[in-house]
């Protein structure tokens, strides 16, 4: 593991425990309307379902069903991330991590992703991300 993202990692983790919740419920408001826009024009969108201490996308999600888009979130098989295709949030349970999944393991066909919005601790300046130390992002866009 690089020490230079461990720094980092631990750094960013510590400054978002500082702000306040309000802060970042702000924060997190501003970011999702900034995605949905971003994303308006796509029709085929995966995204990550949030846990409490990252940015949120349960307003993004809600927005690309009412959108009747199609959704994908990752289901984790193994190490490895499949794309699940949902209709509706009430198909997601706890899965691996504590993370909300669908409980279908039907992969959807990637071909026509459009958009996709992953999880990330910090970017720098080229957009590069550094996530929680997995890598299971990493390697799923690989795939693409």
């Amino acid at each position: 593991m690089n020490i230079a993202k461990l720094k980092i990692r631990g750094t960013i983790k510590r400054l978002f425990k500082s702000y306040p919740r309000e802060l970042l419920d702000r924060w997190g408001d501003v970011i999702q309307d900034e995605a949905i826009r971003t994303i308006e024009p796509y029709r085929v969108i995966m995204s990550y379902v949030s846990l409490p201490n990252e940015v949120p996308t349960f307003k993004i999600l809600k927005k690309i069903l009412e959108d009747n888009k199609i959704l994908l979130v990752p289901k984790m098989v193994g190490e490895d991330i499949i794309p699940v295709r949902i209709e509706s949030l009430d198909e997601l349970s706890p899965g691996a991590f504590n993370v909300l999944e669908p409980y279908s393991s039907e992969a959807y066909d990637t071909k026509d992703l459009e958009a996709i919005i992953v999880p990330g601790i910090a970017f720098n300046t080229k957009l590069h991300r550094i996530g929680h130390g997995k890598g299971h992002f990493d390697r799923f866009i690989k795939l693409l």
